[in-house]
């Protein structure tokens, strides 16, 4: 029992893993690998068509040198994506540095206007009663508190 058992299960497993029997077969798995870009199951297939057919050595070192053409190929390619990205990230970096650099003068600038905006406020505001009133002065205040609000973070 235990023999059958063992027998049958040998089978799925030889079945189950697709075996070739020729040399034909196991070129065409082979090909079929490569198309599908499984370079080293196809250089396996390769060779496992050799070892049936050693007198075809010439055609399978064809086929075998072929997959290494196009990992290659690939590498080359994958290479030259990555500079592509390495040199985004830089751009991207350097654009990111300039732009920091660009709030830190704004925010540099605003401080170091910033008593002159208030003595200038304070000595442009109205000084008569009625003027006070009026809404040209609230302008101006409010003018006074949005700059004010800007620098709040940096006092």
């Amino acid at each position: 029992m235990k023999q059958l058992f063992l027998i049958l299960i040998c089978s799925v497993f030889f079945v189950a893993a697709g075996a070739q029997t020729n040399y034909n077969e196991a070129m065409h798995q082979g090909d079929s690998l490569l198309r599908m870009e499984k370079y080293d199951e196809a250089i396996t297939k390769y060779f496992a068509a050799e070892a049936f057919e050693p007198l075809q050595k010439k055609e399978v070192k064809k086929m075998v040198d072929s997959a290494f053409k196009m990992i290659k190929a690939q590498k080359k390619f994958a290479e030259e994506k990555k500079v592509e990205a390495d040199s985004a990230s830089a751009r991207e970096k350097r654009s990111a540095d300039t732009a920091k650099l660009k709030q830190l003068q704004i925010e540099r600038i605003n401080l170091s206007n910033a008593p002159y905006k208030y003595i200038r406020l304070i000595r442009d505001g109205p000084k008569e009663e009625s003027k006070i009133k009026r809404d040209s002065f609230d302008l101006k205040l409010i003018a006074y508190s949005n700059h004010l609000d800007t620098l709040k973070e940096l006092l």
